[in-house]
């Protein structure tokens, strides 16, 4: 299912607007589609490093290069 939103811009931000999306209805309001998307996959991907460094994963054994010499043939 599809919503609508209305949104206001100020003249400076509509004229960029226009600029970078092409002044048919359909480019700017899929431009501003991927916009919104991209500003929530950053903010996903920013909570998702945060919780990384919070609390990092552990490095399992067979990751560890740190005993190499077991896997030599």
């Amino acid at each position: 299912m599809a919503h609508s939103i209305r949104i206001q811009l100020d003249d400076l931000t509509f004229e960029a607007l226009n600029c970078v999306a092409d002044a048919g209805r359909r480019q700017r309001a899929e431009f501003v589609r991927r916009a919104i998307v991209n500003a929530i996959r950053r903010q996903e991907f920013g909570q998702m490093r945060k919780a990384y460094k919070a609390k990092p994963e552990a490095v399992p054994y067979f990751d560890s290069w740190t005993n190499w010499e077991e896997y030599q043939a």
